[in-house]
């Protein structure tokens, strides 16, 4: 067995009837081929002919039927960039303002962290005058109670005015301290809510432009499965025109000069529709 043979047998072609079938079968294939390619060269001249002027008009009528699909198909084409376009644009919007925000938010902690430490010392500082006036107060009370006089004990008594001086102004940096992180708390807070509405808005929109853009898809789906429906009817219509004219030369005056005028390209199909017969029939031999 040839290599040939082998290559036909593993493909479930072994002999030469069943290479003479796969010859016939591809020849077919090419015959199918040919005469849809003669009727679309010959199909604006078959009007005349009653046999074909219902194909004349049915081709003339799917062929404006694709004009306007093709025109849907292109308008599709551009909503749908058009629309992938805004998605990219409101995608980077919301990059861009999270990005913007996050910015925003970083000038303010630092604010916050220091507003927090000052705090600390505020306290640490009031803290210590606060032991050093309750240190006074006990001072005081055993000076009393050992008799001296307020001439005497008059500098306790101003050492604790000044201390409580101390205390209350370091009360008042504090309460301004605190005023102060409230602002910025609030600030922080006003710019996360805003963030916060502006990605749901933008992510709003986002999944408004998604469902657009999958409706858009959906309906240039339907269009060019209808287009592509449009094409194989019209391919059936020019086989069935080729076929009658290298069948039926002699159907009409009109026939004939149809024929006549396209004689090279059906004696072409001729000679491949009498090859595939001829293969048909040896295979069957």
């Amino acid at each position: 067995m040839s290599f040939l043979d082998q290559i036909l047998s593993q493909l479930g072609f072994s002999g030469p009837r069943k290479r003479l079938a796969l010859r016939a079968n591809q020849e077919q294939e090419l015959l199918v081929e040919a005469e849809q390619l003669l009727g679309k060269m010959a199909w604006e001249d078959i009007e005349p002919i009653e046999a074909l002027s219902t194909d004349y008009w049915k081709i003339k009528d799917l062929r404006q039927q694709r004009v306007k699909l093709d025109e849907l198909i292109e308008q599709s084409h551009a909503d749908i960039a058009e629309k992938e376009d805004q998605r990219a644009e409101v995608a980077e919007e919301l990059e861009r303002q999270i990005r913007r925000k996050n910015e925003e938010k970083q000038k303010v902690l630092p604010k916050l962290d220091e507003n927090i430490l000052d705090q600390e010392d505020l306290k640490i500082e009031a803290e210590g005058i606060k032991n050093r006036f309750d240190g006074l107060k006990v001072k005081l009370r055993v000076l009393k109670n050992e008799g001296q006089t307020e001439a005497e004990l008059e500098p306790v008594r101003a050492d604790m005015t000044k201390i409580r001086d101390q205390y209350n102004g370091l009360k008042t940096q504090l309460n301004t301290k605190k005023e102060e992180f409230d602002r910025h708390s609030i600030d922080l807070e006003k710019k996360e809510d805003a963030l916060s509405e502006l990605k749901n808005q933008l992510r709003t929109r986002m999944r408004e432009l998604t469902g657009a853009l999958g409706k858009k898809s959906k309906a240039l789906a339907e269009q060019t499965s209808h287009r592509d429906s449009l094409e194989r009817e019209e391919g059936n219509l020019y086989q069935n025109i080729g076929r009658f004219l290298t069948r039926h030369p002699d159907d009409s005056q009109a026939t004939q000069e149809v024929v006549k005028k396209h004689q090279s390209a059906i004696q072409k199909v001729r000679a491949l529709r009498h090859s595939a017969l001829h293969h048909q029939t040896l295979a069957r031999l």
